[in-house]
């Protein structure tokens, strides 16, 4: 729910800002306008959307927890809307700039002062305390990067409270753009909570509970390449139109991203019952097997999306649109046909199986506009995807083998595909 709101609170403006305010072509004057206008747009939205949420709250909580005993917290999310519009606007600025140390920085204090205050709160008001000390990151995260932009981008942070007449220049565009990107989002996250809100009314919280586990595991692993469009988007928004210069950036992006991310998925796999264990309880250990597909899934999940950030930064917003809402309505279709045999295991391969498709759909409608998947990144990508397939086979049968297995893979791999120069680039590639 509050990355719903994050996506929706802002209108989809958020891609828009970083396209315009990365792209070289555009005078400083212009993304003076372009912050000032879209600032406007997203206060009217943020008083509406909040009053929506505030009033319809009995209906939100009964959709997505079939029950009416959690308005306190859909009464918080609808106060905090204000909050995350506010950090995503000023994230993004940031984002455009490319000053991800800032980011960084900022999250990093925002979950320190956020930790402290929940501490703190829960110990004065207990569950109460505990929901305000979770919501006040989005608060810290919010006046860190107010002082960050106001300190080394102060015309942006003056035009975000301008009451100057804004140019109607590049009104459509972003119009365009930030609509194309709500579309998506409201999609995309309604998909998913249309999904579980399914499971809950037919099967119950537990099982959800279950697949729940399953999937935050999946994702913390692979949380750091999510954020491979804050790098790209601006990066491929710099650049000239040569297809070839493009192609160079999503080859060298992929090459890296297959090679750092498959030792993070085989762990996750042989490691799974562990991993359920400490992060939860034992009684989490049915959903091995789901952990297992979803590992799997992430991988085409982060290279759909490297594929749909290269997408953006050309301003190929059709094609956009398409992969990436098809991705998603393909999941909701293989999901209903799977799940009345399967229940939520069905839900695991619905996500792997549309991420699939869809990306290969992405690499076709890719090569209409000459940008093509080298042959060397092919090949290893082949072997990536049948090392994983093997390691997790012979993982259900014995974690021990798994290991093994994978060790020896994983050496194999480092020394066949990896030069010794690359290892520095790959490192600075993940860390930036």
């Amino acid at each position: 729910m509050v990355s719903l709101l994050h996506g929706f609170g802002s209108l989809g403006m958020g891609m828009a800002i970083i396209k315009y305010l990365s792209d070289k072509t555009v005078t400083m004057e212009d993304q003076i306008d372009i912050v000032r206008h879209i600032s406007r747009v997203l206060v009217i939205s943020i008083l509406v959307q909040t009053l929506l949420v505030l009033f319809f709250q009995k209906e939100i909580s009964f959709y997505l927890f079939a029950s009416e005993e959690y308005l306190s917290l859909v009464f918080i999310l609808g106060m905090s809307i204000p909050i995350l519009v506010a950090s995503r606007l000023l994230e993004t600025i940031l984002n455009s700039k490319l000053e991800f140390s800032k980011i960084a920085r900022n999250q990093l204090w925002s979950i320190i002062s956020s930790f402290f205050l929940f501490i703190l709160l829960s110990i004065r008001y207990g569950t109460a305390g505990a929901l305000i000390g979770i919501s006040s990151y989005y608060l810290f995260l919010t006046v860190f990067y107010g002082v960050s932009v106001g300190r080394h981008y102060p015309q942006f942070f003056h035009a975000l409270f301008s009451i100057k007449r804004a140019n109607s220049k590049y009104v459509y565009r972003i119009f365009q753009y930030g609509m194309s990107n709500l579309v998506r989002t409201v999609i995309v996250y309604f998909s998913m909570v249309t999904i579980r809100s399914y499971v809950v009314h037919q099967q119950g919280v537990e099982e959800i509970g279950l697949f729940q586990a399953a999937y935050s595991i999946s994702m913390y692993i692979v949380t750091g390449f999510q954020a491979i469009s804050v790098y790209m988007i601006p990066m491929i928004s710099k650049m000239s139109k040569s297809s070839k210069e493009i192609s160079a950036e999503l080859n060298n992006a992929l090459k890296n991203t297959i090679l750092m991310i498959f030792p993070l998925l085989a762990i996750t796999i042989i490691f799974r019952k562990p991993m359920l264990q400490i992060l939860y309880t034992s009684e989490f250990l049915d959903s091995t097997s789901i952990l297992i597909v979803l590992a799997l899934a992430q991988l085409f999940t982060i290279m759909n999306i490297l594929n749909s950030s290269i997408l953006l930064g050309m301003n190929r917003l059709k094609a956009f649109m398409v992969i990436d809402i098809g991705r998603y309505l393909g999941q909701v279709v293989l999901f209903y046909l799977f799940f009345s045999s399967w229940g939520t295991m069905g839900l695991a391969w619905a996500m792997l199986l549309s991420q699939m498709i869809f990306y290969g759909v992405s690499v076709i409608w890719m090569r209409s506009f000459q940008l093509k998947i080298f042959r060397e990144n092919k090949i290893i990508l082949g072997i990536v995807m049948f090392s994983l397939s093997l390691v997790a086979i012979i993982s259900i049968g014995s974690d021990t083998l798994g290991a093994l297995l994978y060790a020896c893979l994983a050496f194999s791999l480092g020394i066949i595909l990896i030069k010794p120069k690359n290892y520095k680039q790959m490192l600075e590639g993940f860390v930036r």
